[in-house]
């Protein structure tokens, strides 16, 4: 079955502060040669992939299979006692 990205995805990714689009199309050359979108290359393949969001982001501590996942994680906000889904800067 494959993962559904749609534009809500994309737009929360987007606005995420450890996404960087600009800073993701020149860390991996490959998404320009294809000319995709950097944010739906990230949920598609490159979370995936391991590949990094931003110069800032050092890792997720799970992997996620699922964009449904990742957005999940991106949306939780840090609280008192939980653990942050990622390590960053």
């Amino acid at each position: 079955m494959l993962d559904a990205i749609d534009n809500l995805h994309i737009s929360i990714l987007r606005e995420w502060e450890h996404f960087d689009s600009d800073w993701y199309l020149r860390e991996y050359p490959d998404v320009r040669m294809l000319n995709m979108d950097p944010a739906y290359h990230y949920l598609w393949i490159g979370a995936r992939m391991g590949r990094k969001p931003s110069a800032r982001f050092d890792n997720f501590i799970n992997r996620y299979h699922k964009a449904d996942d990742l957005i999940r994680e991106i949306r939780k906000a840090p609280s008192p006692g939980r653990r942050a889904p990622y390590i960053s800067h």
